[in-house]
This record gives C-alpha cells, structure tokens and sequence, in this order.
C-alpha cells in the first residue's frame, strides 16, 4: 500500500509536471538523445536531489513508500516530457527487482544508493527465443567457487549499456529454478550490443560468456519466478502510464495547432469533424489514464484481480495511443513527422511503449484467461 495519500500524489504530479515544463523542452531532448548514454546525467542527479528516484522505494531505504501509484505519476509526467533519463529501467525494474527478492543487506546496500542517484540498474530477462514467455529463461547460472558463472543471452535490455549494475535472470541448469543475479558493468566475460529503440531509448542485447557472479550477489535464495512476474506487472503499468502522459500532451499540442492552422478562410480547428476527432482522442486518453491508474492502485493494494486490470491497462492503453498518435500526425499534415516538431515523438513513444512488456495481444489473452479463471471459481 502506498504511504502517500491522493492528495500528496496530486501535489507531487503538480510540482513533477511544473519542473519539466520549465527545465525541458523539444531540443533539450534531441539534444540528449544525441549523447553516448541517451540521458543527461546531470539531471539524474538532479532528480536524486529532488527526492524523485525515492518515491517507491521503501521508507527504511530512505525512499518515500509512494509504491506504484507514486511511479505513475512520476512516469505520466516523464511521458509528457518525452524523458529519456532511465527511470523505468532504474526504478521500476531494477529496485523493483532488489525490493522483491533481494534480502535486508542488498537492499540496504543498493537501495539508498539508488535513491542518491549514484547508481543506475537495468534488468536483463528477456530473451529473444522466449519472447514475451516469463517462463523462457534459458541463461544458466552454475554454482562455483564462492559464487556463480552466467553464460546465456539477453536481448531488449532498457538502458543496459549505461548502468553501473545489471540485474540478471539465469536458470539453475535447463529444467531448474530461476533466480537473479546482480551483475557489474564490465565485469570480465560481459559482452553488450547497444542500439535504439523506434523512440530513441538506448537498449542492449548481453551476451554472457561464464561471468562470475559473487555468492552476496545472488538475489533469491531459491526462486525468483514470483518476483519476475510482478516485476512484469509494474514495468508494463509504468510503460502504460509513461504512454497516458504521452498521449495527453499529443492532444494539447494537437489542440494548439488546430486553433491557428488556416484553411479556407478559418482555423480549421472550426469544423466540425476536427471537433469530433479532438473529442475521441481526448475520450481515448481518458479511458487509458483511468484504467492505469486503476492497475496502479491495484498492484499497490495486491487486490486478487491485479493481473487482470494490469493487462486490460496495457490492451487499452495501447489500442488509446495508436489512435491518438496516428490523429496528431494526421491532424498536423506533413509538419507532423518534421524532426523539428515533437508530434511524430510522441507517435513513436506511444508505438514502442506498445510493444514493450507484452504487446496488445498477448496482454488480451492474459486477461481473456483470467476471466475464464473468475467465471470457473464463480461456478465451483
């Protein structure tokens, strides 16, 4: 459960859109995404400073215990900012990760460190031939000396080349339990492939060739399968929520651009069926921001059908933000893919965030099987 009440998240989502406003613009972000690391490191610091990086991490590790509420409001603001800082791969996956399966030491050893901006995590899980499959995991990890030795493949690893720590999944031999492992940047034996999402994000494919991984290092004691799949649940609820606060600033700027835009003698934001459109994509937004906000509180809460509002926020939202991307660049004409112009980010933002942490239809299947599940224990 969160320790901030609705009013405190308003007056942080208040304070959190205010400072983005003012610190950052459109060539700031083009900018920063132009860099070796894909974000401003002086800003990560900045959000340390600002209690930013603290917000869901637990009160005893010097955070505020926002949960997963206090993270959506922080993503929805980094979506309307079109923020490339990796506040998704830090916060959510990363800490998120040493808060569920680690023990009191390593969260005392990584957390507070997180919440002073001194280091940076990414979670690398995925796996190419596994796709969206949790349960796909085929790096292994074989006990030696004093630790383990990793050697597998990661792909789609969300900042993985600029953190100072990778948190890894391997498996204890092919049919054995899963567990994570915390891996240093550059340790011996740890090779990186870097690349750019359709948004600009910096990701990384790892290809782990026997890395040592110390015996303190090793996160679970026995499995983390429990702690993967919730992991999953709040990274897909920040994505929708980084998507929600996307899509509402696509529709202000939509707004703005229909109030001046000229044809015929009139702005066209006049006629009728541009009204129409606004209305829609303003409905679209709505819907995805309540249902997201809804999963938030719900996995915050561990109500019994939080996987299932998880996976209708990230069906919805992404039906919402296709939608609502595709009208912007419409409603802009050919200025609305100009590099010059923020539109055709957002539209690509919205299109990556659909993909990322299960795709529309695998997230419909997630909630088409736990409905089947609520009918037939209705029935018994």
């Amino acid at each position: 459960m969160s320790a901030l009440t609705i009013d405190d998240l308003r007056t942080l989502s208040t304070s959190i859109n205010r400072f983005i406003a003012e610190q950052h613009n459109f060539e700031k972000r083009r900018q920063t995404v132009a860099n070796d690391t894909g974000f401003d490191v002086a800003d990560w610091q900045r959000y340390a400073d600002m209690g930013w990086l603290g917000l869901a991490i637990p009160e005893p590790m010097g955070g505020l215990g926002g949960g997963m509420a206090a993270l959506a409001v922080l993503m929805q603001a980094a979506g309307a900012g079109l923020l490339t800082s990796p506040l998704l791969a830090t916060l959510v996956l990363g800490a998120g990760a040493i808060e569920l399966a680690g023990d009191s030491t390593q969260q005392e050893t990584f957390l507070p460190a997180v919440v002073a901006g001194e280091i940076t995590l990414a979670l690398a899980h995925r796996e190419a031939a596994a796709g969206h499959d949790l349960d796909g995991t085929r790096c292994l990890a074989k006990k030696s000396t004093d630790g383990y030795r990793l050697s597998g493949k990661k792909n789609l690893v969300l900042h993985g080349a600029t953190a100072s720590h990778l948190v890894v999944s391997a498996r204890y031999g092919e049919r054995g339990p899963v567990n994570l492992f915390m891996v240093d940047a550059g340790a011996p034996g740890l090779g990186l492939n870097t690349y750019r999402l359709l948004d600009g994000r910096p990701a990384a494919d790892l290809v782990l060739d026997n890395v040592f991984v110390p015996e303190h290092n090793r996160l679970a004691t026995e499995d983390a399968s429990a702690a993967i799949d919730q992991l999953h649940q709040r990274a897909a609820t920040a994505s929708c929520a980084e998507a929600c606060g996307a899509m509402s600033a696509l529709i202000d700027i939509t707004l703005e651009y229909v109030k001046t835009r000229r044809q015929f003698g009139t702005a066209i934001g006049h006629f009728q069926v541009i009204q129409h459109r606004l209305v829609e994509m303003s409905i679209a937004s709505q819907e995805a921001t309540a249902i997201t906000g809804t999963a938030a509180i719900a996995l915050d809460n561990a109500w019994p059908d939080s996987r299932r509002l998880v996976a209708a926020a990230k069906v919805r939202t992404s039906q919402a933000g296709r939608f609502i991307g595709e009208q912007g660049v419409q409603l802009h004409g050919g200025m609305g893919m100009a590099e010059e112009l923020p539109v055709g980010t957002y539209l690509k933002l919205l299109l990556t965030n659909s993909s990322l942490f299960g795709d529309a239809d695998w997230h419909r299947e997630v909630f088409d099987y736990q409905n089947s599940t609520i009918n037939e224990e209705k029935v018994a």
